[in-house]
């Protein structure tokens, strides 16, 4: 699961700008456990209320950033620009057709 911070979030920049990304500075912090009525709970879960990134972790990581790497996140970054390529075309080739005028 990734959320701010974690492995896709840290993978993206190390492929991208590695010399912003900080591994010393890692921390690993988890959203609340569902089963935990008493804390914040997860989108999807039964009952949501509004919170911010730092009522789960002062850090603002939420997710865990150790496992990124460079090369997954060139992978990953490859693999958007792909499918965003993709729908982009999808939409030049849409035909262009007018909106039907209402009839007076």
């Amino acid at each position: 699961m990734a959320f701010n911070a974690g492995e896709v979030e840290t993978a993206l920049l190390l492929a991208s700008v590695p010399e912003l990304v900080d591994g010393s500075a890692y921390t690993v912090n988890y959203i609340a456990d569902i089963g935990d009525l008493e804390v914040l709970l997860p989108e999807n879960a039964p009952a949501t209320f509004a919170w911010l990134t730092r009522d789960i972790a002062a850090s603002g990581v939420m997710g865990d950033p150790r496992p990124a790497t460079a090369e997954n996140g060139k992978r990953w970054l490859e693999q958007a620009a792909t499918r965003l390529a993709a729908a982009l075309e999808a939409m030049a080739r849409f035909p262009n057709r007018p909106y039907p005028q209402p009839t007076p």
